[in-house]
């Protein structure tokens, strides 16, 4: 099984979600909540292990028009360590879409009178995020598996 993990990188926060290419469907998962003690890598090592990971795909920040911003070169910059650091294929996909969806989704909670900045402080949103991510992927396989974009 190809499974894959979707990565919303985060300084507060870092959502995950996994998923099988052949099913083609994305699953959240527990996100990891930073904090002075919590390791980002050896969470990742957990996850990595449980998973039975293959590969990454990490959301990439593009701005409207598809350019780079300061965020963007930070992310890339974590792929990049994240492909070193477990010798994997790291893909990207584009993120730009994502953010506005789970804004919708928080509105719908909101007017339904749930919670919903305790989902993003969670970091329930981050890995929603994830998961629209991963689907973007595994629904846009133009591109041939195997080839990494770093």
């Amino acid at each position: 099984m190809a499974r894959y993990l979707a990565i919303d990188y985060g300084l507060r926060r870092v959502g995950l979600a996994w998923g099988d290419l052949e099913v083609g469907v994305a699953v959240p998962r527990k996100p990891i909540v930073c904090a002075p003690r919590v390791s980002i890598w050896r969470s990742l090592e957990e996850v990595v292990l449980e998973g039975d990971v293959c590969a990454f795909v990490v959301g990439l920040p593009l701005s409207a028009d598809g350019e780079d911003s300061t965020w963007t070169v930070a992310v890339r910059a974590f792929a990049a360590r994240l492909g070193k650091h477990f010798s994997m294929e790291v893909h990207f996909s584009d993120e730009y879409y994502t953010s506005q969806q789970i804004a919708e989704e928080r509105l719908k909670l909101s007017r339904r009178k749930e919670k919903p900045h305790s989902r993003r402080r969670s970091g329930e949103d981050d890995s929603r995020t994830a998961v629209l991510i991963l689907q973007d992927f595994f629904n846009d396989r133009s591109q041939p598996l195997g080839r990494s974009l770093i």
